[in-house]
């Protein structure tokens, strides 16, 4: 990547006066311990790595990335209480724990995760095709039912998405054992936290998880698993479905999560096909210390992307390299193909050759796939006011001045100097907070402290109550400040269609879909081929009639489509592939979600009059798929690799 110029320094940024004292500060944080991470993650960089798309489609996204960047403005007590509550790496001590400065620090977990989350956006926008990736950042709020809750601010998530990955940067809320063993995020140390999920098509045995942080797993699990059985009943019933997704940290700190048993691997082991959610270890990566020190004054440097960002891009691009695309996002683009043309998106799943058919969704496809380049172009506008602005130059200054706190503390402990121990969270605290954030439109808190504070050999504890009644607005006021431009400037877009190229210009998606929409409808032929919209698909073990989306002579599923039936004894059904006599018959894929039961089985080959028939690929939660043969439903025994014909998506 080309470095980039540097920046003129900003205007001085000084710590407000207040009538605090110095504090014996051994008594309230200790002296014992210094705070260490791991030289290198668990995840780390091969730069042979390559990514093969076999997909049919250039309009989808690869990745989506998802992050908390706002609180809103009545969701930020209950933030700050789930916080100190429903904690990670640590135990509470009563109801009532109030631990020091953990305001402070719940606060500074999502100005922090705004822009870290800014280092693994740039290393998988430099590895993938252009355009293929995208910022979503999240609004935390209060939902009616006094539970905390996240909403995407941008429509990124309305598009068509291989991989969906929630990122987020953690510590432990209590400043007293900010040394010690906990998970961190400060200075030179990072804990990062991360969920990795896709539609439940793309691994139906974990409802479409592939990876989640330890304490994050149960949370991500319950809400794939939701999601999955809303697509189902959505479809069943013929009505809009529901697929928002809140963040899976934000759904962790409301607690009363179920004591779930979901089936894990560990890092790196075992077979890459097994069917289950590898489990992501708490770690602190330790990033390099001399790149952090720099870092105010060579933002081309980036030590996160080193230690981490690289290393969980390389993994990324794994999975995309071992994910069927089109499997993936399937469900995703027959969802936005509705907003476009309802029939066209019920035509779509019955995978129809009629020439008008495949003509509507080369159109539709075009036009999405400019949506996604419109998002894409504001994603990189995020990026450069986020990371390369004053907000993201503000952040590497508190983080340089964090790093020598942190060396100055870690050099103390190990001198055993008692009586010189600093304080650390408070002053962080009093760097967020402060009357002249805004001087000459930067936030400069790292060169008061470097030059102020450093210089002095100790530190003073100033009153946290100041930074925990303004930093709240500047975590908000910046990043707002930072991103109108992206949600405001117009982007122009190309399309080449059949009667040449059409530019398309808005200043935000809405407009930008609404020309979008006008195109298609201008420019698309009528549909010939007739699509029933009440199709009756059957299941041998169900008394009840189930749903088709395809071909329907006589009332009956006939043909390619999709259909969902619901047993006698509730299992629940989802079946893409070829139907005769509204039941499954030829090749298709099958999903079958037993209740009561973590995950679904996911069978994948031939049927007959609604079960498996001949050579089946089968995958278990937990388990390697294995191959098959059936007679009529029956398991008799291995298949024959050679006579097993995979389903195609497209």
């Amino acid at each position: 990547m080309t470095p980039k110029p540097s920046r003129p320094r900003p205007a001085r940024w000084r710590l407000p006066a207040v009538a605090s004292t110095a504090l014996v500060l051994c008594s309230l944080y200790g002296c014992a311990g210094t705070a260490r991470g791991k030289a290198e993650s668990t995840y780390t960089f091969d730069p042979l790595v390559e990514v093969a798309d076999r997909s049919r489609s250039s309009a989808d996204a690869w990745v989506i990335l998802r992050y908390p960047a706002m609180l809103e403005d009545g969701a930020e007590t209950a933030w700050l209480d789930a916080y100190a509550r429903e904690v990670i790496g640590g135990k509470t001590r009563n109801d009532g724990w109030n631990p020091p400065d953990a305001d402070n620090i719940a606060r500074a977990s999502v100005l922090k995760s705004n822009f870290f989350v800014m280092s693994l956006y740039r290393e998988l926008r430099d590895q993938l095709p252009e355009g293929t990736v995208l910022l979503s950042p999240h609004l935390v709020y209060e939902d009616e039912d006094g539970s905390l809750a996240s909403r995407a601010m941008l429509a990124t998530e309305d598009m068509p998405s291989v991989l969906t990955l929630d990122f987020m940067t953690y510590s432990f809320p209590d400043a007293e054992q900010l040394m010690n063993s906990p998970p961190l995020t400060f200075g030179d140390v990072v804990t990062p936290l991360a969920v990795v999920h896709a539609d439940h098509w793309m691994s139906p045995p974990t409802n479409g998880l592939l990876l989640a942080s330890e304490p994050l797993l149960a949370t991500a699990w319950q809400q794939s698993a939701a999601l999955a059985g809303e697509e189902f009943a959505g479809r069943l019933a013929l009505r809009p479905i529901d697929d928002a997704r809140h963040l899976d940290f934000v759904r962790f700190l409301n607690g009363d999560r179920p004591v779930l048993n979901p089936p894990t691997r560990p890092v790196r082991t075992g077979p890459a096909d097994l069917a289950a959610v590898e489990r992501y270890p708490i770690e602190k990566v330790l990033m390099d210390g001399e790149q952090v020190a720099g870092w105010a004054n060579h933002p081309e440097t980036d030590p996160f992307l080193q230690v981490f960002a690289s290393g969980v891009g390389t993994r990324v691009e794994q999975a995309l390299t071992r994910i069927d695309h089109d499997r993936a996002t399937f469900a995703d683009r027959q969802k936005l193909l509705a907003g476009f043309d309802p029939e066209l998106a019920f035509a779509f799943l019955a995978h129809s050759e009629d020439e008008s058919v495949r003509a509507r969704l080369a159109l539709a496809e075009k036009l999405i796939e400019a949506e996604r380049r419109f998002l894409a172009a504001q994603s990189e506008r995020i990026f450069a006011g986020v990371y390369d602005g004053s907000y993201g130059q503000a952040m590497r200054e508190l983080i340089t001045a964090e790093y020598r706190n942190l060396e100055e503390r870690r050099s103390l402990a190990r001198r055993q100097n008692v009586a010189t121990a600093i304080t650390i969270l408070a002053m962080v605290g009093a760097a967020y907070a402060g009357s002249e954030v805004w001087d000459s439109g930067s936030f400069d808190p790292g060169m008061a402290l470097a030059s102020d504070a450093l210089l002095i050999g100790a530190l003073t504890a100033l009153e946290t109550a100041i930074a925990a009644n303004q930093l709240g607005d500047q975590v908000g006021e910046s990043f707002l400040s930072q991103m109108a431009p992206a949600l405001t400037e117009q982007v122009t877009v190309q399309v080449r269609l059949a009667e040449g190229v059409q530019e398309i210009t808005a200043r935000d998606y809405a407009d930008f879909r609404r020309q979008t929409l006008a195109l298609y409808q201008s420019q698309a032929r009528s549909l010939t081929v007739d699509i029933a919209t009440d199709c009756t698909f059957r299941h041998p073990e169900s008394s009840r009639q189930g749903r088709w989306y395809g071909p329907c002579p006589n009332g009956l599923a006939a043909g390619r489509g999709y259909g969902v039936v619901r047993t006698d004894e509730d299992r629940e059904i989802e079946y893409l592939g070829q139907a005769r006599s509204g039941t499954a018959n030829g090749q298709g894929a099958m999903i079958v979600h037993e209740p009561g039961l973590l995950g679904a089985a996911y069978l994948e080959g031939g049927f007959r009059d609604g079960r498996p028939h001949g050579e089946v690929q089968v995958s278990l939660p937990g388990e390697t798929p294995s191959l098959r043969h059936f007679e009529d439903g029956t398991d008799t025994g291995r298949g024959d690799p050679a006579m097993w014909q995979p389903f195609r998506y497209r």
